[in-house]
Order: C-alpha cells, then sequence, then structure tokens
C-alpha cells in the first residue's frame, strides 16, 4: 500500500511513522518547499502540491500533515474536490471503543484512549496526541487534542 503525506515537516514524520506501523508499505512526501526540500527525516520528498494532485492515482491513500489548521483545511477540501482517498492513521498501539468514531483525515497516535462511555465522536482532520483521553460525552473538534488548549479548541 503506498500512502502519499502533503506536509513534510516534524508532524510529518510522525505520521509517516504511524503510517508504517499501521501497514503501509511505501510513504511519499509532497510539499510545497520541494525541490528546495529533499528529505524529511527517512523519506524522500518527491514534488508539491501541484505534482501530488497529477498523481493520486499512482496512491491508495494520502493524508495532510499540516500543522496549520486552515490550511490544512483548506488542502483537504482541495484534495476530496478532486475525488483523493483522504484517508485515517490509528496507531495499532491506541485504544479505540467499539462505539467510537473517527473523522476522515484524522490522526490517532499511540498510547491514545478513546472511550464511549456515552459516546464520542472525533470530528475530521484531527489528531490525538499521544497519551490523550477522551470519553464519556466527548466530540472533539476540527483541531490538535492538547490538553492545555482543550477549552479554545472547542470553541473553533
Amino acid at each position: 500500500m503506498k500512502l502519499a503525506v502533503l506536509g513534510a515537516s516534524g508532524h510529518g514524520k510522525v505520521v509517516a511513522d504511524t503510517a508504517q506501523a499501521c501497514g503501509w508499505k511505501q510513504v511519499d512526501f509532497f510539499d510545497d518547499a520541494w525541490p528546495t526540500r529533499q528529505q524529511n527525516g527517512h523519506w524522500e520528498v518527491i514534488g508539491g502540491s501541484a505534482q501530488l494532485l497529477t498523481r493520486l492515482d499512482d496512491y491508495d491513500g494520502v493524508f495532510i500533515a499540516i500543522g496549520n489548521n486552515r490550511i490544512r483545511y483548506g488542502k483537504l477540501n482541495e484534495l476530496k474536490s478532486v475525488g483523493a482517498k483522504i484517508v485515517s492513521l490509528i496507531h495499532p498501539h491506541a485504544v479505540i471503543s467499539q462505539y467510537a468514531s473517527i473523522g476522515i483525515g484524522s490522526l490517532v497516535l499511540a498510547g491514545v484512549v478513546v472511550t464511549a462511555l456515552l459516546s464520542a465522536s472525533i470530528y475530521d482532520r484531527t489528531m490525538l496526541a499521544s497519551g490523550a483521553l477522551a470519553g464519556v460525552v466527548v466530540a472533539i473538534p476540527v483541531a490538535w487534542l492538547v490538553a492545555r488548549q482543550l477549552y479554545t479548541l472547542t470553541r473553533q
């Protein structure tokens, strides 16, 4: 399985590592800093957004690894509009209740626990950082889940 990752940064490295833990055999990076940026850790950067758009059929899935919420949202909508197969990544060492739902384009890292005592919904484009806990009646918004920012994020 081949995964295209848009966004070659530190966050992208975490995404690629998680993807490989999930069984993705090949991870290729695309970043608009290309061709200046050729490498992202162990992974090669092979093009920018424009190149990704021309190669969508080469990939089994696409993940947007851009930290800025507005840019990530815009790229997600652009890619969805042209039929990209947007995927979520859930690390095999995360614990997700059978009653929870994870939205498209979401990243759930190792050590995350999502319970569903009543209900839990993780919306599209959400990242749950290592060790995060979501439970009882929870709806995580489109944003990064960081404990000290949870109040702010629920207002976005």
